[in-house]
């Protein structure tokens, strides 16, 4: 799953004339979002307004953790929260109810110190990113029936785009994708030489490797 920070802490423009309270992660809709900390949730719905759909954790030292544009909320106002709970799943685009004022999908997060005062979220961004490490494997999985689709309709078109795109310097996510896909598909591939190999030990082998290999293209196509 490819996540990019959109909106930096206080990064000024035509939707935040008064700075960004949060920073913004182009999350795919639908996304699950867990806590990255502990603490009492606040259940919050300002329609097609600010953050829309939210949740707000209040820690024991008094701070508080915002996660907004939520299309749906998993935890009820006033639960428990524990560090890597499921909050809800990502929102949708303006005019979507619930997603507040929002242009695309994505995940706002803010943090506010124990006096109320909001504060730069950015030392907290791996704990955001390591939740998009996490469902890496399951978005693998739900893009490849769209790729094969779109090779089945337009083969020609389908490998001149991604032609294009590894000439444009998309080698790099390329590169970043297949170590960040490896591990899962270490994980299929043994698993299919393990069943394979009941059978045939040359044919086991042979089936893990183009598992990995075909594992490492896939993470790459959409």
């Amino acid at each position: 799953m490819k996540v990019n920070i959109t909106c930096r802490y206080g990064e000024i423009s035509k939707s935040h004339p008064h700075g960004h309270t949060g920073i913004d992660f182009s999350f795919p809709e639908g996304s699950p979002i867990h806590a990255i900390k502990s603490g009492v949730a606040h259940v919050v719905d300002y329609g097609n307004k600010n953050i829309g759909k939210g949740v707000i954790i209040k820690h024991s030292d008094g701070s508080k953790d915002i996660y907004g544009h939520l299309s749906e909320i998993g935890v009820k106002e006033g639960q428990h929260i524990y560090a890597g709970d499921e909050l809800g799943l990502t929102g949708g685009t303006l005019g979507t109810p619930g997603a507040g004022h929002s242009t695309g999908a994505h995940l706002h997060f803010g943090m506010k110190d124990a006096q109320g005062h909001y504060i730069d979220p950015s030392h907290h961004i791996h704990g955001i990113l390591n939740q998009a490490k996490e469902h890496h494997w399951y978005d693998f999985l739900t893009t490849v029936k769209g790729v094969l689709y779109n090779f089945a309709v337009d083969p020609k078109g389908w490998f001149y785009e991604q032609v294009v795109k590894f000439i444009e310097g998309a080698w790099i996510d390329i590169l970043q994708n297949c170590i960040s896909a490896l591990p899962f598909c270490a994980i299929v591939g043994g698993s299919v030489y393990i069943l394979v190999n009941l059978f045939s030990k040359k044919l086991a082998k042979a089936s893990f490797i183009s598992t990995v290999i075909y594992g490492m293209i896939m993470s790459n196509m959409g």
